[in-house]
C-alpha cells in the first residue's frame, strides 16, 4: 500500500508531461524536479558587492555571468536570452556523493554543487531554478571526446559555450522548456581528474568566456 501515492504521483507527471511534446524527456525530468522540496532564492547581490571569482560566457543568443567567494555555496547568476533575463542568487547544495551516470555509452562522475529544485518568485510567477557548478570527470578522452562531439554545437535552444581550460557553460531558458524555467550548468570537465589537453578541446571550441581571476 505504501508504494500508491509513489505511483500516483508518477502517473500525474506524465499525463501532466504528455507524450506528444517535443521536449518530453526535458519535460519529464523538468516535472520531476519540481515534485521536489525547494530552496528559495536569494536576493541578488548589489552593485558594490566584491567577489573572489567571476564567470561571464556568451552563446547563441543568450549571456550568462555568475560571480562567487572562495568556500561559498551560494552563486549570484545575471542572465539573458533574447529580451528576457534577470538577476538572482542561488543556493547551491553539496552532493552527499560523487553522482555517476552512463549515456551515449560513456561514463561521466560528477562532483558538485549544485541545485536540483530552487524557486525565484518574479512578476507574480514562481520560476524553476536548477543549477550546478561542478567538476565533471570521465575515465578516458574517448569518453570525453565522444561527449563533446554529441554536446557541441547542441540544440538550438541550448548552444554551450566551451573554453580552452575545460570549462563548459550551458544555459537553458524558457526558449528551450517552454515555461518559467532555467538551468545554468558549468561544468569543470577532466580526464581521470585531469585537466584536458588542449589538442582534444580545441575542436569543439565555441561561444565567447571569461574568468576572473585567470586560473
Amino acid at each position: 500500500m505504501r508504494m500508491v501515492p509513489y505511483i500516483i504521483l508518477i502517473v500525474s507527471l506524465l499525463s501532466a508531461v504528455g507524450c506528444s511534446s517535443r521536449h518530453s524527456g526535458v519535460d519529464l525530468q523538468d516535472a520531476l524536479a519540481r515534485s521536489l522540496p525547494h530552496d528559495a532564492s536569494i536576493q541578488p547581490s548589489g552593485a558594490s558587492t566584491k567577489f573572489t571569482h567571476k564567470l561571464t560566457a556568451e552563446g547563441s543568443n543568450w549571456t550568462v555571468t555568475v560571480q562567487w567567494n572562495d568556500g561559498d555555496l551560494k552563486r549570484f547568476v545575471t542572465w539573458r536570452e533574447g529580451t528576457v533575463g534577470f538577476s538572482l542568487g542561488i543556493p547551491l547544495r553539496a552532493r552527499p556523493d560523487p553522482f555517476t551516470t552512463s549515456f551515449w555509452g560513456l561514463t561521466m562522475t560528477r562532483y558538485g554543487p549544485y541545485q536540483p529544485a530552487c524557486v525565484h518568485r518574479r512578476g507574480g510567477a514562481d520560476w524553476h531554478v536548477q543549477m550546478s557548478h561542478e567538476q565533471a570527470d570521465f575515465p578516458t578522452e574517448a569518453d570525453l571526446t565522444k561527449f563533446l562531439e554529441r554536446s557541441i554545437p547542441g540544440q538550438p535552444q541550448a548552444h554551450p559555450v566551451l573554453s580552452l581550460n575545460g570549462i563548459m557553460v550551458t544555459l537553458r531558458g524558457p526558449s528551450y522548456s517552454g515555461t518559467t524555467s532555467l538551468d545554468v550548468e558549468i561544468w569543470i570537465l577532466t580526464v581521470n581528474g585531469r585537466t584536458p589537453s588542449p589538442s582534444l578541446l580545441k575542436p569543439f571550441l565555441t561561444g565567447k568566456f571569461e574568468m576572473e581571476p585567470n586560473e
